[in-house]
Protein backbone atom coordinates (compact mmCIF):
# COMPACT_ATOMS: atom_id res chain seq x y z
CA UNK A 1 0.00 0.00 0.00
CA UNK A 2 2.90 2.17 0.97
CA UNK A 3 4.77 1.40 -2.07
CA UNK A 4 5.53 4.90 -3.58
CA UNK A 5 7.17 5.54 -0.09
CA UNK A 6 9.19 2.44 0.03
CA UNK A 7 11.06 2.45 -2.69
CA UNK A 8 14.67 3.92 -3.81
CA UNK A 9 14.91 6.81 -6.34
CA UNK A 10 16.59 4.08 -9.16
CA UNK A 11 14.73 2.92 -12.05
CA UNK A 12 14.22 -1.15 -11.29
CA UNK A 13 15.20 -4.14 -13.54
CA UNK A 14 13.24 -7.09 -12.49
CA UNK A 15 14.18 -11.23 -12.88
CA UNK A 16 12.46 -12.87 -15.70
CA UNK A 17 9.25 -14.92 -14.64
CA UNK A 18 6.97 -17.67 -15.83
CA UNK A 19 4.07 -17.16 -16.35
CA UNK A 20 3.62 -20.80 -17.63
CA UNK A 21 4.41 -21.80 -13.85
CA UNK A 22 2.11 -19.48 -12.16
CA UNK A 23 -0.33 -20.86 -14.64
CA UNK A 24 0.57 -24.80 -13.64
CA UNK A 25 0.15 -23.35 -10.00
CA UNK A 26 -3.02 -22.34 -10.58
CA UNK A 27 -4.59 -25.09 -12.50
CA UNK A 28 -3.29 -27.48 -9.19
CA UNK A 29 -5.30 -25.11 -6.80
CA UNK A 30 -8.16 -25.87 -8.44
CA UNK A 31 -7.86 -29.61 -8.52
CA UNK A 32 -8.18 -29.58 -4.62
CA UNK A 33 -11.57 -31.41 -4.25
CA UNK A 34 -12.13 -29.02 -1.05
CA UNK A 35 -12.63 -26.15 -3.00
CA UNK A 36 -16.37 -27.64 -4.98
CA UNK A 37 -18.07 -25.88 -1.62
CA UNK A 38 -19.62 -22.94 -2.39
CA UNK A 39 -18.91 -21.57 1.34
CA UNK A 40 -16.71 -18.12 0.35
CA UNK A 41 -14.92 -17.86 4.13
CA UNK A 42 -14.13 -21.44 3.57
CA UNK A 43 -12.48 -21.07 0.05
CA UNK A 44 -10.65 -18.11 1.27
CA UNK A 45 -8.92 -20.26 4.42
CA UNK A 46 -8.12 -22.86 2.25
CA UNK A 47 -6.48 -20.56 -0.80
CA UNK A 48 -5.42 -17.73 1.52
CA UNK A 49 -3.22 -20.84 3.80
CA UNK A 50 -1.80 -21.94 0.83
CA UNK A 51 0.37 -18.91 0.20
CA UNK A 52 1.44 -18.89 3.78
CA UNK A 53 5.50 -18.87 3.68
CA UNK A 54 5.22 -17.27 0.61
CA UNK A 55 7.96 -14.63 0.40
CA UNK A 56 7.13 -10.41 0.12
CA UNK A 57 8.02 -8.64 -2.61
CA UNK A 58 6.71 -5.00 -2.48
CA UNK A 59 5.21 -3.60 -5.85
CA UNK A 60 5.04 -7.53 -6.95
CA UNK A 61 2.60 -7.02 -9.91
CA UNK A 62 2.29 -4.90 -13.04
CA UNK A 63 1.30 -5.08 -16.33
CA UNK A 64 3.43 -8.01 -17.69
CA UNK A 65 6.83 -8.16 -19.96
CA UNK A 66 5.14 -5.78 -22.89
CA UNK A 67 4.03 -3.22 -20.59
CA UNK A 68 5.09 0.50 -21.00
CA UNK A 69 5.95 1.36 -17.45
CA UNK A 70 6.08 -2.11 -14.99
CA UNK A 71 6.69 -4.88 -16.96
CA UNK A 72 5.97 -7.16 -13.50
CA UNK A 73 4.22 -9.90 -13.66
CA UNK A 74 0.18 -9.49 -13.98
CA UNK A 75 -0.63 -12.40 -11.50
CA UNK A 76 2.07 -14.87 -9.48
CA UNK A 77 1.72 -17.45 -7.06
CA UNK A 78 5.26 -17.30 -5.26
CA UNK A 79 6.29 -13.78 -4.17
CA UNK A 80 3.07 -11.31 -2.84
CA UNK A 81 3.16 -7.98 -0.85
CA UNK A 82 -0.46 -7.16 1.26
CA UNK A 83 -2.12 -5.60 -1.70
CA UNK A 84 -1.53 -8.20 -4.21
CA UNK A 85 -1.70 -11.00 -1.73
CA UNK A 86 -5.37 -9.66 -1.38
CA UNK A 87 -6.24 -9.53 -4.78
CA UNK A 88 -4.68 -12.19 -5.93
CA UNK A 89 -7.01 -14.43 -3.11
CA UNK A 90 -10.09 -12.21 -4.12
CA UNK A 91 -9.64 -13.55 -8.15
CA UNK A 92 -8.97 -17.09 -6.97
CA UNK A 93 -11.73 -17.39 -4.84
CA UNK A 94 -14.02 -15.88 -6.63
CA UNK A 95 -13.03 -18.02 -9.75
CA UNK A 96 -13.35 -21.75 -10.56
CA UNK A 97 -10.19 -22.59 -13.18
CA UNK A 98 -7.91 -20.91 -14.50
CA UNK A 99 -9.54 -19.24 -17.31
CA UNK A 100 -12.17 -17.28 -15.11
CA UNK A 101 -9.29 -16.52 -13.50
CA UNK A 102 -7.24 -14.71 -15.64
CA UNK A 103 -10.60 -12.44 -15.81
CA UNK A 104 -11.44 -12.00 -12.36
CA UNK A 105 -7.47 -10.95 -11.98
CA UNK A 106 -8.46 -7.95 -14.07
CA UNK A 107 -11.64 -7.13 -12.14
CA UNK A 108 -9.84 -7.52 -9.06
CA UNK A 109 -6.46 -5.07 -9.98
CA UNK A 110 -8.00 -2.38 -12.97
CA UNK A 111 -10.95 -0.17 -13.43
CA UNK A 112 -12.78 -2.04 -16.14
CA UNK A 113 -10.34 -4.62 -15.94
CA UNK A 114 -7.91 -2.84 -18.23
CA UNK A 115 -4.78 -3.83 -17.34
CA UNK A 116 -2.90 -0.33 -17.69
CA UNK A 117 -0.83 1.01 -14.76
CA UNK A 118 -3.33 4.12 -14.82
CA UNK A 119 -5.87 2.42 -14.37
CA UNK A 120 -4.65 0.13 -11.88
CA UNK A 121 -6.57 0.39 -8.50
CA UNK A 122 -3.70 2.07 -6.66
CA UNK A 123 -5.82 3.04 -3.62
CA UNK A 124 -7.64 0.46 -1.50
CA UNK A 125 -10.26 2.61 -0.23
CA UNK A 126 -10.24 5.00 -3.36
CA UNK A 127 -9.97 2.57 -5.85
CA UNK A 128 -10.13 -1.40 -4.94
CA UNK A 129 -13.43 -1.42 -2.09
CA UNK A 130 -15.96 0.46 -4.42
CA UNK A 131 -14.92 -0.99 -7.65
CA UNK A 132 -14.61 -5.00 -5.82
CA UNK A 133 -18.00 -4.08 -3.79
CA UNK A 134 -19.35 -2.69 -7.43
CA UNK A 135 -17.78 -5.89 -8.74
CA UNK A 136 -20.38 -7.94 -6.31
CA UNK A 137 -17.08 -9.42 -4.40
CA UNK A 138 -17.07 -8.09 -1.37
CA UNK A 139 -19.22 -5.93 0.96
CA UNK A 140 -18.33 -3.21 4.09
CA UNK A 141 -20.12 -4.83 7.09
CA UNK A 142 -18.09 -2.12 9.44
CA UNK A 143 -20.95 -0.08 10.02
CA UNK A 144 -22.85 -4.22 10.88
CA UNK A 145 -20.77 -4.39 14.29
CA UNK A 146 -22.73 -3.51 17.99
CA UNK A 147 -21.62 -3.17 21.41
CA UNK A 148 -23.43 -5.01 24.24
CA UNK A 149 -26.22 -2.58 24.12
CA UNK A 150 -26.81 -2.67 20.44
CA UNK A 151 -24.77 0.75 19.65
CA UNK A 152 -22.78 1.10 16.36
CA UNK A 153 -19.88 1.27 17.32
CA UNK A 154 -18.10 2.40 14.37
CA UNK A 155 -16.82 5.39 13.65
CA UNK A 156 -16.53 7.51 9.86
CA UNK A 157 -13.47 9.46 8.19
CA UNK A 158 -13.80 11.48 4.86
CA UNK A 159 -10.42 12.36 3.02
CA UNK A 160 -9.22 13.99 0.59
CA UNK A 161 -7.30 11.75 -2.02
CA UNK A 162 -5.46 13.43 -3.87
CA UNK A 163 -4.76 10.92 -6.90
CA UNK A 164 -3.15 13.62 -9.43
CA UNK A 165 -0.36 14.34 -7.02
CA UNK A 166 0.08 11.12 -6.14
CA UNK A 167 1.02 10.27 -9.95
CA UNK A 168 3.02 13.72 -10.29
CA UNK A 169 5.40 12.39 -7.11
CA UNK A 170 5.73 8.75 -8.24
CA UNK A 171 9.50 8.20 -7.79
CA UNK A 172 11.58 6.47 -11.08
CA UNK A 173 12.16 3.23 -9.15
CA UNK A 174 8.17 2.51 -9.88
CA UNK A 175 9.65 2.12 -13.38
CA UNK A 176 10.42 -1.50 -13.85
CA UNK A 177 11.88 -3.36 -17.05
CA UNK A 178 13.14 -6.75 -17.44
CA UNK A 179 15.28 -4.95 -20.08
CA UNK A 180 16.79 -2.13 -18.97
CA UNK A 181 16.09 1.24 -20.90
CA UNK A 182 18.84 3.85 -21.70
CA UNK A 183 18.89 7.06 -19.18
CA UNK A 184 17.14 9.10 -21.96
CA UNK A 185 14.09 6.24 -22.06
CA UNK A 186 13.70 6.15 -18.94
CA UNK A 187 13.16 10.34 -18.72
CA UNK A 188 10.89 9.83 -21.02
CA UNK A 189 9.15 7.22 -19.16
CA UNK A 190 9.40 8.83 -15.95
CA UNK A 191 8.17 12.15 -17.42
CA UNK A 192 5.29 10.34 -19.07
CA UNK A 193 4.23 8.31 -15.74
CA UNK A 194 3.87 11.90 -14.22
CA UNK A 195 1.55 12.84 -16.90
CA UNK A 196 -0.69 10.12 -16.07
CA UNK A 197 -1.95 12.60 -13.11
CA UNK A 198 -4.10 14.76 -16.35
CA UNK A 199 -5.87 11.34 -16.75
CA UNK A 200 -7.01 10.81 -12.97
CA UNK A 201 -9.15 12.99 -10.49
CA UNK A 202 -9.01 13.50 -6.93
CA UNK A 203 -11.55 11.68 -4.72
CA UNK A 204 -13.49 12.11 -1.94
CA UNK A 205 -13.63 9.23 0.72
CA UNK A 206 -16.00 8.24 3.28
CA UNK A 207 -14.72 4.95 5.46
CA UNK A 208 -16.06 3.47 8.41
CA UNK A 209 -13.85 1.98 10.81
CA UNK A 210 -14.00 0.39 14.14
CA UNK A 211 -11.63 2.20 16.42
CA UNK A 212 -9.00 0.25 18.56
CA UNK A 213 -10.33 1.80 22.12
CA UNK A 214 -13.58 -0.15 21.02
CA UNK A 215 -11.88 -3.47 20.18
CA UNK A 216 -10.05 -3.19 23.80
CA UNK A 217 -10.86 -1.46 26.67
CA UNK A 218 -8.56 1.08 28.86
CA UNK A 219 -6.40 -2.18 30.50
CA UNK A 220 -6.04 -3.00 27.00
CA UNK A 221 -8.05 -6.35 27.02
CA UNK A 222 -9.56 -7.46 23.98
CA UNK A 223 -13.63 -6.89 24.01
CA UNK A 224 -14.16 -10.29 22.87
CA UNK A 225 -17.80 -9.32 22.25
CA UNK A 226 -16.87 -7.46 19.14
CA UNK A 227 -13.83 -9.70 18.30
CA UNK A 228 -16.71 -12.64 17.87
CA UNK A 229 -18.49 -10.69 15.37
CA UNK A 230 -15.34 -10.79 12.88
CA UNK A 231 -16.40 -13.57 10.26
CA UNK A 232 -14.16 -16.10 9.32
CA UNK A 233 -12.42 -15.24 5.93
CA UNK A 234 -12.93 -11.40 5.94
CA UNK A 235 -10.85 -9.28 5.19
CA UNK A 236 -9.19 -6.96 7.39
CA UNK A 237 -7.97 -3.14 6.69
CA UNK A 238 -5.33 -1.35 9.06
CA UNK A 239 -6.85 1.93 9.04
CA UNK A 240 -4.67 5.23 9.86
CA UNK A 241 -7.46 7.97 9.03
CA UNK A 242 -6.17 11.22 7.39
CA UNK A 243 -2.54 9.67 7.51
CA UNK A 244 -0.66 13.16 5.90
CA UNK A 245 2.18 11.60 3.37
CA UNK A 246 1.63 14.96 1.65
CA UNK A 247 4.92 15.86 1.47
CA UNK A 248 6.31 11.77 0.52
CA UNK A 249 3.35 10.71 -1.67
CA UNK A 250 1.66 13.87 -2.71
CA UNK A 251 -1.11 12.74 -0.85
CA UNK A 252 -3.18 11.23 2.77
CA UNK A 253 -4.26 8.16 2.72
CA UNK A 254 -6.07 6.26 5.40
CA UNK A 255 -5.58 1.85 4.66
CA UNK A 256 -1.49 1.29 5.27
CA UNK A 257 -2.18 -2.60 5.37
CA UNK A 258 -4.63 -5.23 4.63
CA UNK A 259 -4.96 -9.07 5.40
CA UNK A 260 -7.41 -11.99 6.14
CA UNK A 261 -9.31 -12.67 9.37
CA UNK A 262 -9.00 -16.80 9.33
CA UNK A 263 -10.85 -18.53 12.30
CA UNK A 264 -8.77 -21.48 13.72
CA UNK A 265 -8.94 -24.00 16.69
CA UNK A 266 -5.79 -22.04 17.73
CA UNK A 267 -8.02 -18.90 17.65
CA UNK A 268 -9.19 -15.38 14.86
CA UNK A 269 -5.61 -15.11 12.82
CA UNK A 270 -4.78 -12.15 10.81
CA UNK A 271 -3.06 -14.01 8.02
CA UNK A 272 -1.48 -11.30 6.25
CA UNK A 273 1.98 -10.69 3.41
CA UNK A 274 4.31 -8.72 6.38
CA UNK A 275 7.23 -6.79 5.12
CA UNK A 276 8.41 -7.41 8.41
CA UNK A 277 8.56 -11.17 8.57
CA UNK A 278 9.26 -10.84 4.67
CA UNK A 279 6.67 -13.45 4.04
CA UNK A 280 3.28 -14.69 4.14
CA UNK A 281 2.13 -15.20 7.88
CA UNK A 282 -0.49 -16.24 10.36
CA UNK A 283 -0.26 -14.35 13.87
CA UNK A 284 -2.99 -14.15 16.44
CA UNK A 285 -5.50 -10.81 15.34
CA UNK A 286 -5.68 -9.54 18.73
CA UNK A 287 -1.78 -9.77 19.28
CA UNK A 288 -1.04 -8.06 16.27
CA UNK A 289 -3.82 -5.48 16.85
CA UNK A 290 -2.53 -4.67 20.38
CA UNK A 291 0.72 -3.82 18.98
CA UNK A 292 -0.83 -0.25 17.61
CA UNK A 293 -2.61 0.48 20.92
CA UNK A 294 0.15 3.16 21.49
CA UNK A 295 0.32 4.42 17.60
CA UNK A 296 -0.02 7.93 16.70
CA UNK A 297 -1.50 7.31 13.53
CA UNK A 298 -3.22 3.60 13.06
CA UNK A 299 -6.69 4.08 15.20
CA UNK A 300 -8.95 0.89 14.05
CA UNK A 301 -9.72 -1.70 11.54
CA UNK A 302 -12.62 -1.90 8.37
CA UNK A 303 -13.86 -5.58 7.54
CA UNK A 304 -15.10 -6.81 4.45
CA UNK A 305 -17.26 -10.21 3.71
CA UNK A 306 -16.38 -12.28 0.62
CA UNK A 307 -19.55 -13.00 -1.46
CA UNK A 308 -20.37 -15.13 -4.25
CA UNK A 309 -21.51 -12.78 -6.94
CA UNK A 310 -23.65 -15.40 -8.36
CA UNK A 311 -25.52 -14.67 -5.20
CA UNK A 312 -25.82 -11.21 -5.33
CA UNK A 313 -27.15 -10.32 -8.75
Amino acid sequence: VLSAALHTAFAGQIPDYSMEGYDKDIQKIYQNPQLKTKDMARRVDIISGLFVGKSYLNDSLGEGKNAYFDQHALYRTDTFDCLTYVSTVLALVESNNLSEFKKNILKTQYYDSDPTFVHRLHFTDADGNQTNENNGFIEDITLSFKDEKGNTVAKTIHTFINKPAWFQKLPRSRLNFITPLSPAEENKRLDEMHELSRQVKPKNVTLPYLPLNALFNANEEPNTFIFNQIPSGSIIEIVRPNWDLRKLIGTKLNISHLGFAIRTKQGLLFREASSLENHVVDIPLIEYLKGYLHSTTVKGISVYIVLNPLKTK
